[in-house]
């Protein structure tokens, strides 16, 4: 449909992820401009908090205690104890790190070039990627979907989190590669993960993802656009492109 449109100018999408534009035929010199937030900061900051206070009080663990009828108190953890490790220091990725930050959570975040997050300790490159993730507890990946990430959660890299970390995986599903995962959930590496994107989306019902008792799914649901701050941000977007500017959030 794009290369049906002489006089197109610029291709928007309506979400924070353009891996989809990158791979469909299009004129090759109309700039691509993706959404910087439009609503979805708050949303995915409040979906990792929920997930980093299950795991830290070990309600994953309460749920399986409750349905063998076993009354089994915990030492509480302390939020300063657990480290957060967010994979892709963006915008989304910014509002997450505030939002553990001010639950009191330790962040530490990993990006390909080099990131100033306040309150973060970064991290860079592919030299520094073990660093990363020898500290990091409970690991949140905001990665976007390219030749460079595809795949990039595997079974090396989680031999690099320190045993029985957690997986989010909030970017894109592609990234991720489910035989390694499911495999390192059985051999207990890993504690759990948490899924909201997959390569295929409805996910099909007869994924083994469905039916392991350490993986929980959601349904693409971390951040959703909204359509005010969306309108606002391409609306000033175009306005800069008529002048003949470059706007935020261009590749």
């Amino acid at each position: 449909a794009l290369l049906r449109l002489p006089q197109l100018n610029a291709i928007f999408s309506l979400g924070a992820g353009v891996d989809h534009i990158l791979s469909a035929p299009r004129p090759k010199e109309v700039p691509i401009i993706r959404l910087l937030d439009a609503g979805m900061g708050s949303q995915m900051a409040d979906y990792v908090l929920h997930w980093a206070i299950h795991f830290q009080r070990d309600f994953d663990r309460y749920l399986l205690d409750q349905h063998q009828k076993k009354w089994a108190p915990r030492p509480y953890r302390d939020n300063r104890s657990l480290r957060c490790g967010i994979l892709g220091l963006g915008v989304l990725g910014g509002r997450v790190a505030e939002g553990l930050l001010a639950r009191g959570y330790p962040v530490l975040g990993w990006g390909r070039s080099p990131r100033t997050v306040e309150g973060v300790t970064c991290y860079q490159g592919a030299d520094q990627l073990d660093r990363f993730l020898e500290q990091t507890e409970l690991l949140i990946s905001l990665l976007p979907l390219n030749e460079g990430t595809r795949g990039f959660l595997n079974r090396r890299l989680f031999e690099r989190l320190p045993l029985q970390a957690v997986l989010l995986n909030l970017g894109r599903g592609g990234v991720l590669n489910s035989a390694d995962l499911l495999q390192a959930l059985d051999e207990k590496r890993l504690r759990a993960a948490v899924l909201d994107v997959f390569p295929q989306e409805p996910l099909p019902s007869s994924d083994p993802l469905w039916h392991h008792p350490s993986i929980y799914i959601t349904p693409h649901i971390g951040a959703k656009t909204l359509v005010a701050p969306a309108a606002e941000q391409i609306i000033n977007a175009i306005d800069i492109l008529t002048e003949g500017g470059r706007p935020a959030g261009q590749l």
